[in-house]
C-alpha cells in the first residue's frame, strides 16, 4: 500500500483498499517493458508473460462509466477486448459468439411469440403469453417431479424485498 501511496494514483489506492476490504490477502503487479520504458500497475491477473505473443485480439466495445457508478464523480473510457495466443482462436471464438447471437432467448422468444419483455414493467422481466406459459408450465411440471423423486422438497420466495436485503446480499446497486 506505501508504493501505491508514494505514487499518489487515487484509483489504484481505492481499488486496493477496496480489495483488502473483500479479503484480499495480497495484492498482484503487472510488469512489462525494456527496463527504461517500463510499465507497471496493479493487477488482478492472470498474466500474459509477454504482449508479444498476443497473434489475436478484438476490441469488443467502449463505453463511458463513472468512478463507483457516481454520475457526480470522475468520468473514464472502458474498453472491452479480448485476446489469444493465435488468429485462429480469435476467429472461432468470434464465430462462437455470433453463433450464440443467433440463438439468444430475447430475440427467439418474442420471435416465437413466446414472451414480451416491457420496460414500462421493469428491464429483463419476462411477461409470458399463451404459449410460452404452455412451455414454462411444462418445464415446471418436468422439475418438480424429478426433484421429488430424489427426495426434494421445493420451497418458494417471494419475488420481492426489503432493500436492507439486497444491500446485505450485495445485489443493491
Amino acid at each position: 500500500m506505501k508504493r501505491l501511496e508514494r505514487e499518489g494514483n487515487k484509483y489504484k489506492i481505492d481499488n486496493a483498499q477496496r480489495a483488502a476490504a473483500g479479503g484480499a490477502k495480497c495484492l498482484s503487479w503487472y510488469a512489462t517493458g525494456l527496463k527504461d520504458q517500463n510499465w507497471e500497475d496493479l493487477c488482478q491477473g492472470p498474466h500474459v508473460p509477454s504482449t508479444g505473443r498476443i497473434k489475436g485480439f478484438k476490441i469488443m466495445s467502449v463505453a463511458s462509466s463513472n468512478w463507483h457508478g457516481d454520475i457526480k464523480s470522475d468520468r473514464f473510457q472502458r474498453v472491452y477486448g479480448t485476446a489469444f495466443f493465435d488468429a485462429k482462436a480469435l476467429d472461432a471464438h468470434m464465430k462462437q459468439l455470433d453463433e450464440a447471437k443467433k440463438r439468444d432467448h430475447r430475440v427467439i422468444g418474442p420471435a416465437l411469440g413466446l414472451f414480451a419483455i416491457d420496460d414500462a414493467v421493469g428491464q429483463g422481466l419476462i411477461l409470458w403469453k399463451p404459449k410460452g406459459a404452455i412451455v414454462r408450465q411444462e418445464l415446471q411440471n418436468f422439475i418438480s417431479e424429478h426433484l421429488k423423486r430424489q427426495g426434494y422438497s421445493q420451497v418458494f420466495t417471494p419475488h420481492i424485498g426489503r432493500l436492507d436485503l439486497y444491500r446485505t446480499s450485495g445485489h443493491f446497486p
